[in-house]
């Protein structure tokens, strides 16, 4: 290896699990009408998939 070189990897979400992570929180389609909203309580959101960041540091 060279002298100084560092390289490093960094894995974000290793499995690739794609799990919900926020939730549609409206209930009431507005405040006069008592009925629920059909995406209440739904998966709005979702884990980001796997990623990989490569780094390389030279120190002179």
């Amino acid at each position: 290896m060279v002298d100084g070189l560092t390289l490093q990897a960094t894995v974000y979400n290793l499995f690739n699990f794609q799990d919900a992570d926020s939730f549609d929180q409206e209930k009431d389609l507005d405040r006069d009408n008592p009925k629920v909203s059909a995406n209440f309580l739904r998966p709005a959101g979702y884990q980001e998939g796997r990623q990989v960041q490569l780094t390389a540091r030279y120190a002179f």
